[in-house]
């Protein structure tokens, strides 16, 4: 919700996307441009050799490569989606002015990397 409520209100600036059926957002080795935060339909995100998660609205697709140069992992969509595409470097700009954001994020990689250990053990 936060998140939202930031773009919403300007605090982050991003560009609306319609995304097709068959469309890859990014997949492992291609460079990580940006996140996007995902308003409507659904998508799915995979690992190399790891089981497909479906992903509902109201979701930053690409957060665990907030600090890499490429993207780890893909995400596709099987039906007609929106998205709202936000820079890398305007992701980062945000992340220094806005202390919860920082957190949310902080929780939100601290889940993924929680559910990450539980799948390998």
């Amino acid at each position: 919700m936060l998140l939202q409520n930031m773009i919403k209100n300007g605090q982050i600036q991003g560009e609306p996307l319609e995304i097709s059926p068959g469309t890859c957002l990014f997949e492992p080795g291609k460079p990580n441009k940006g996140f996007y935060f995902l308003t409507e339909g659904t998508a799915l995100f995979s690992q190399a050799g790891g089981t497909e998660e479906k992903i509902m609205p109201g979701k930053l697709l690409g957060l665990p490569d907030l600090m890499h140069e490429q993207y780890h992992f893909k995400v596709y969509f099987e039906e007609p989606a929106k998205a709202i595409f936000i820079p890398k470097e305007e992701m980062l700009h945000a992340l220094q002015l806005h202390t919860a954001l920082r957190f949310y994020f902080m929780q939100q990689l601290s889940r993924y990397t929680t559910q990450n250990i539980d799948a390998y053990e």
